[in-house]
């Protein structure tokens, strides 16, 4: 009984040394441009299921608030935090490692970046990706639905992937019902059918596209206008210039059974491309009010 007490008492030793010997730093700063965007590196041992998380606030001011690390090769990360506006002249910030729930595991030491006008940065296709498509966390109830303080940025998500596709429909039907005909397709995710905790705006976002395409599409046919049609693809990973480098990070060193797995696997722009085609075409014309999801498996396995 001794032995197997020490033994026990051995692995929650060694798991706690496991634990605590995770690191998160962040990549020297020397400044961060006004009134445009600026990459973050950082430098992780992620757990399995953990993600890494810019954290960052105006000097002093408030609570902070978060965007996700993209992940690169060999323990990198880089994040693109939203614009400083003129008004901010120093950024804190910090990086940390946290689990589905939000649970910070390890996090850096706290940088205080200057940001200056005389500050220049140039970002590679898939850092402007990101830099145009912002969703930034917020850590207190005060921020809520608010404008991200002294940053060019709203910091909701919903405004462009809810707000603006209502708006794209709401015209498009106009225009389509003077033709007579039309088909609108929308772009929800798999996301909206998956728990995906680590981008929640996202998620519920792509959620309102799947409705508002039911919705378009029952009220084109209940107005009569059955010559509009609508609907919505779900896309999975897709092999855009922005996931590129993080796909090609998780490849390296995989085993043959992780190639097969579909949660490792990524669509091309062409299976998607494709799809619009035919949904473009007469061909799909009595199909109206269809989700179509494109994941190579992922939603089922």
């Amino acid at each position: 009984m001794r032995v197997r007490i020490l033994f026990a008492a051995g692995l929650l030793f060694a798991g706690t040394i496991a634990a605590n010997a995770q690191s998160v730093s962040v990549d020297k700063l020397s400044c961060l441009p006004t009134e445009e965007n600026g990459v973050v590196r950082a430098a992780a041992g992620a757990a399995a299921g953990q993600s890494l998380r810019l954290y960052f606030r105006w000097m002093g001011h408030e609570d902070f608030y978060w965007v996700v690390m993209e992940p690169e090769a060999n323990g990198r990360f880089w994040a693109v935090p939203p614009k400083p506006e003129k008004r901010n002249e120093h950024v804190e910030l910090y990086a940390a490692l946290v689990d589905p729930a939000g649970k910070v595991a390890a996090r850096s030491e706290t940088q205080t970046v200057k940001v200056s006008s005389d500050c220049r940065v140039q970002l590679n296709v898939k850092e402007r990706g990101v830099a145009d498509n912002l969703t930034v966390g917020e850590t207190s109830p005060k921020q809520q639905g608010k404008k991200v303080l002294a940053f060019l940025c709203d910091g909701i998500v919903t405004r462009v992937n809810s707000e603006g596709v209502f708006l794209g429909c709401r015209f498009a039907v106009e225009a389509m019902a003077k033709a007579g005909s039309g088909s609108i397709i929308n772009m929800s995710s798999m996301a909206a059918i998956r728990g995906f905790p680590q981008v929640i705006a996202y998620a519920a976002s792509k959620g309102a596209v799947r409705s508002l395409s039911l919705t378009v599409a029952a009220h084109c046919l209940r107005v009569g206008l059955p010559g509009i049609r609508c609907n919505t693809i779900l896309p999975g990973a897709t092999l855009t210039p922005m996931q590129q480098r993080a796909h090609e990070g998780m490849r390296e060193g995989a085993t043959a059974a992780e190639v097969a797995d579909p949660r490792n696997r990524v669509g091309q722009t062409s299976d998607i491309a494709n799809l619009v085609v035919y949904l473009s075409s007469d061909e799909s014309r009595h199909i109206t009010g269809q989700e179509f999801v494109v994941d190579g498996g992922y939603s089922i396995w």
